[in-house]
């Protein structure tokens, strides 16, 4: 159990983590070398189920959705390269000695933030 110095200083950690892979991963994105895809997803409407007689009920027409993601590849390895090897996460790391379990938790966090800053998602670390 954190006592809340320990609390305040483990989220000032996080929030410099935060910070620090989002710098990292606007500047990837700035030089260009973010490997961005376009992913095409096909959906159907969800129809409801409700008895009808009309028979035109399950001719929905199907809809495209297009976004961008960061390639799964390029992103874990800017993730092993400039995240886990950086001092703020081991800052982060070395807090969580006593549960080593939620270290991981602590990759997802990185790995979101790179995510988000790489697409140039808007993320506000000021709720941390």
């Amino acid at each position: 159990m954190m006592t809340t110095t320990e609390s305040d200083e483990f989220r000032d950690a996080l929030r410099a983590l935060g910070e620090s892979v989002i710098a990292e991963a606007s500047a990837l994105r700035a030089s260009g070398r973010v490997d961005i895809r376009r992913q095409k997803y096909i959906t159907r409407p969800e129809p409801t189920l409700w008895y009808t007689v009309d028979q035109t009920m399950m001719n929905v027409e199907a809809e495209e959705t297009e976004e961008e993601e960061w390639a799964w590849k390029a992103l874990d390895s800017f993730l092993s390269e400039r995240v886990v090897t950086s001092e703020a996460y081991g800052n982060v790391i070395r807090r969580l000695q006593d549960n080593p379990q939620k270290a991981d938790l602590v990759r997802r966090f990185g790995y979101q933030m790179a995510y988000n800053a790489g697409l140039g998602l808007f993320i506000d670390l000021g709720a941390c």
